[in-house]
């Protein structure tokens, strides 16, 4: 099979079980099932995410869809599970949580200006910053291909930890459609 019938067809399918799944080519529908990325989205709501293309640059700040099995169902195959949260660190970034949530990217403590975090290049997005001084902070350096991501309520609602994780870049479904 030549590179060029592979694309086609490879776009083809994508687009096909786009259809099959009740999304408009170029758009992913997906109901907020926990309050972590409030106020940005918040529970029950429908937010709608651009697919991204593996070669799609990902930037910080970008709220993403992402997909990966975590889980393991009654007969030990893994469950896949979606997730919403912001992306913070892209790779060779290196990133240190601090107990209250508040994040030092690089060696630098990011901008906080009205319940608003600012990134170095001036984007600014609303979080919730925890009262926990006690906690461990958490430090990350990002490899070639892994991104930090993290929820903007970082509050402690369900008495957790704040929710961060790295993921790799092949797990990127969409980024999130703001609705202004």
């Amino acid at each position: 099979m030549t590179r060029e019938v592979y694309l086609s067809s490879t776009v083809f399918l994508t687009m096909l079980a786009l259809v099959a799944c009740g999304n408009e080519p170029g758009r992913i529908d997906h109901t907020i099932v926990s309050d972590d990325m409030a106020p940005t989205v918040r529970k029950g709501e429908s937010a709608t995410f651009a697919p991204v293309m593996m070669q799609s640059p990902l930037a910080r700040g970008q709220v993403v869809l992402y997909r990966h099995a975590i889980q393991q169902d009654d007969s030990g195959l893994p469950v896949d599970h979606e997730y919403v949260r912001r992306l913070i660190g892209v790779p060779g970034d290196q990133v240190e949580i601090l107990p209250d949530g508040r994040v030092m990217l690089n060696g630098m403590l990011l901008r906080y200006d009205n319940g608003k975090e600012c990134l170095p290049d001036n984007v600014c997005y609303p979080v919730t910053l925890a009262n926990d001084e006690e906690a461990a902070p958490s430090e990350f350096e990002l490899s070639r291909d892994a991104y930090l991501v993290m929820s903007d309520d970082r509050s402690f609602p369900d008495g957790g930890e704040v929710r961060q994780e790295v993921i790799l870049r092949k797990s990127v479904m969409g980024r999130y459609i703001s609705e202004d």
